[in-house]
């Protein structure tokens, strides 16, 4: 469970068994959400500012990261694509992405993601 207090008392609660996938930037994390198809409404990405810290050889995104995502039901993308697109140009978001196709999802690819 990835809770968030405030004094006491939970602002923000999830089940870490809803995430799907997870990235790293410069100074943040973000957590996808598998997503429910029987909900209406369903929170689907959640981005997080981890601020810098002073200790030497520790870089907190990545530590933040790997706490997170070790309890979390990661998507693995295994398995034959049934198509690949190489450097397919998007409008929105606009940039260039690497894009295969699977059965039962899109996994979209940005160069910086690696």
């Amino acid at each position: 469970m990835l809770s968030f207090d405030v004094g006491d008392q939970p602002v923000f609660e999830t089940s870490l068994s809803n995430v799907s996938q997870g990235t790293t930037g410069k100074s943040g994390v973000t957590l996808e959400f598998h997503q429910n198809d029987d909900s209406e409404v369903a929170l689907m990405q959640v981005c997080f500012y981890v601020p810098p810290t002073q200790e030497d050889g520790v870089d907190p995104v990545q530590a933040f990261a790997q706490s997170v995502l070790s309890k979390a039901d990661i998507i693995q993308a295994t398995g034959d694509a049934i198509c690949i697109f190489w450097e397919l140009q998007c409008l929105t978001p606009h940039s260039h992405y690497d894009t295969r196709i699977y059965p039962t999802f899109l996994n979209l690819r940005y160069k910086t993601s690696d």
